[in-house]
């Protein structure tokens, strides 16, 4: 079984930063992800934040992701984690994200995600900013589908 752990607790930030910036320096779209400083600085302004880091049986950081104030940052996950970070982010409270438009919002929408935004990128020609919140409607649903999917810290 997975393992989800959400804290704020300072070993914890610092083991999820070292986590997202070896993702994003082996992922091959690892420079469009979250700068880890930028998300800690992020959850420092916030009452209510922390990181969650998924385990795998080996104890491997397969994923995580920052929520301060239940909004989602720095998102990432191994090859076939996606779905579960994902899952892990809306049962510890994740309710507002924002990507890059293209494969993502598509992917988002799936756990109930809808856009209400979207921004133009600073770089010219590149994909706008979606942000999306989590419709009212699937919350509920999507803690009913991930019951007992994870164990939780």
């Amino acid at each position: 079984m997975l393992k989800c752990i959400f804290s704020g607790d300072k070993s914890h930030l610092e083991a999820y930063a070292w986590a997202l910036s070896e993702h994003r320096a082996q992922h091959k779209h690892g420079s469009a992800l979250s700068d880890p400083a930028e998300v800690l600085a992020a959850l420092s302004d916030s009452d209510n934040s922390g990181v969650l880091i998924l385990y795998d049986n080996d104890r491997n950081a397969i994923g995580g992701a920052a929520i301060a104030n239940g909004v989602v940052m720095g998102l990432f996950a191994q090859s076939g984690y996606g779905s579960e970070v994902v899952k892990c982010a809306i049962a510890c409270g994740g309710r507002e994200l924002d990507c890059f438009d293209g494969f993502l919002p598509g992917y988002y929408s799936r756990f109930g995600f809808v856009e209400y935004d979207r921004m133009a990128n600073w770089v010219a020609g590149e994909p706008d900013v979606v942000y999306m919140r989590l419709h009212a409607s699937a919350v509920q649903h999507a803690l009913s589908a991930i019951a007992g999917a994870f164990s939780y810290s």
